[in-house]
């Protein structure tokens, strides 16, 4: 093994990367957009809900957000790319108060996932939050 080899494969441990991950695999600029239509796949049957606003930056790691009015509240999905290809937890979901105007309404809880973590408990805690408000 040559230095240049064991020094990218130092830095891929660095980042968490796995050998057996590409530069790809790590850095999909296009998982930010999955992960909106894997959501609105997941909550259809079970909520009606509203785009309200979608905003994706291809060239800015695959950063964006997305805001939903779910049940007389507004739900805000954020990914952010740098985040993920750092290995930490790259989604935050914030809630708006009832009722509330968009986009100029304060956002009143936030909490953070990782994208595994997010199929988990976050859609789960979107559910449950927006079922409670019938």
């Amino acid at each position: 093994m040559n230095l240049l080899q064991n020094l990218k494969e130092g830095i891929a441990n660095l980042f968490g990367r796995k050998k057996s991950e590409t530069k790809r695999e790590r850095f999909d600029t296009g998982k930010f957009l999955a992960l909106v239509a894997e959501f609105e796949i997941k909550i259809k049957e079970e909520l009606q809900f509203e785009l309200l606003q979608l905003y994706y930056a291809p060239y800015s790691f695959g950063s964006g957000h997305v805001v939903y009015k779910i049940k007389g509240r507004n739900v805000q999905i954020t990914f952010d790319g740098r985040d993920n290809a750092l290995g930490m937890s790259p989604i935050e979901v914030r809630y708006s108060k009832p009722h509330a105007k968009f986009p100029s309404d304060g956002w009143e809880q936030t909490q953070t996932y990782s994208v595994d973590a997010f199929w988990d408990e976050g859609i789960k805690e979107i559910l449950e939050k927006s079922k409670a408000r019938r």
